[in-house]
Order: C-alpha cells, then structure tokens, then sequence
C-alpha cells in the first residue's frame, strides 16, 4: 500500500544515517575546499620561487657589471661608498655572495640560507640607497640655501632618483625576509597542531581500547 504511513515511518533514514549522510557531504565540502586552498598555496609558492630566482640572478650579474665598470664609478655618491675598503670589488662581492646563496636556497627550498642571503642582498641595496642619498639630501639644502642668496648652485648635481630605487628594492627584499620568517612560523605552527592532533587520537584509541575487554566482561 503506497500510502500506508507505516510503510513511510519504515522508510525514513534513522537519526544515525541521518548523522553519517551529513558527515559524508561535509567531509565533501571541506576536501573541496581544501584542494582549492592548496592549489591556490601551490600558485602563490610558484610565483615567490620565480622572484627569488629572478632576485638571485640579478644580483650576480649586478655585481659582476659593477665590478668591470669600476673606472666609471665616480661622482657624490660613488665618492662616499668610496670610503669601504676595497671598494668596487668588496661591495659588489657581498651582492654576488647574496645572489650565490639564494639561488641554491631557493631551488633547494633551504629556508635559513635563503633567508641569509635575502640579508645580504637587502643589506647591499640599503647601503646603495644611502650612498645615493646622503649626497642627494646634501645638495639640495645646499640649493635650498643658494636659491635665497641668490646664487648660483656650483655644487655637482648627484642623481636625485637613484636612492629611491635602491630604497625601494632594499623594501622588496625586507618583504621576502618577512614573508619567509611568517611561513616558517605557520610552518611549525602546522606541525605541532598535527602532532598534538595525533597524540589525542592515539589517547582516544587507547582509552577504547582499555574499555573494550571491559565491555565484553559485562
């Protein structure tokens, strides 16, 4: 009898099937959403590999150009990196040893060393900043100065723009140092999130184990 309501009553899912049939689509729902996650981690990962190794690159063959033009190096403020010993070949060593560490690093997926030489080359880009803009600052009070005397600047004009790109690229690098210290930390964060997780499974499994002869007893 299709409407006998005993027959409904007999066909309707308990309250357990009812539990499971929601625990399965949101098991669904959540392993789709987790594939989604790591797809989109996996891109971001990709995209920050290719800018390292961009990064490592360019400060090799950075430091290999700035050494062959070390005759060319001269005005205020080649003048005042003048003053490092050793100077073009020191400096531009620091900048090549950067890029030497983190190219391996980066394809290596070595963090620490990455992360030093991302140091060195951050580093080299804010020494260069402040070269160009010391004598940058210097001139333009001297300027300032002139311009309500009424005379005229007779003071070499140094590039007045080179020090905020070096200042910026000093940024970008500070940036990968930060992004790499905040995924180590989530890192280990994860990992003993997962650690503690498997400790308490290994307690619940343990405890029903110790309940089960029980059980069978009574």
């Amino acid at each position: 009898m299709p409407n006998n309501p005993w027959n409904r009553k007999a066909n309707r899912p308990s309250p357990d099937e009812d539990a499971v049939s929601e625990l399965a689509e949101l098991l669904v729902v959540m392993r789709r959403q987790t594939d989604a996650t790591q797809t989109a981690l996996d891109r971001v990962q990709h995209n920050r590999f290719n800018l390292l190794v961009v990064h490592a690159l360019t400060a090799i063959l950075i430091s290999c150009l700035l050494m062959a033009s070390a005759p060319t190096l001269t005005g205020p403020a080649w003048n005042a990196l003048n003053r490092i010993p050793g100077f073009p070949y020191t400096f531009a060593g620091v900048l090549c040893l950067g890029g030497l560490l983190l190219l391996p690093a980066s394809i290596a997926r070595l963090a620490r060393m990455e992360f030093y030489g991302l140091t060195l080359i951050y580093l080299w880009y804010l020494a260069l900043a402040l070269g160009f803009a010391i004598p940058s600052f210097r001139w333009t009070v001297e300027g300032v100065f002139h311009l309500f005397r009424g005379d005229p600047i007779r003071a070499e004009r140094p590039a007045l723009y080179a020090w905020v790109v070096y200042l910026h690229l000093a940024v970008i690098m500070r940036v990968h140092m930060w992004t790499l210290r905040q995924i180590g930390r989530r890192r280990s964060a994860a990992v003993k999130a997962v650690a503690l997780s498997q400790h308490d499974h290994d307690l619940e499994i343990a405890r029903l184990n110790q309940k089960a002869p029980l059980d069978g007893d009574a």
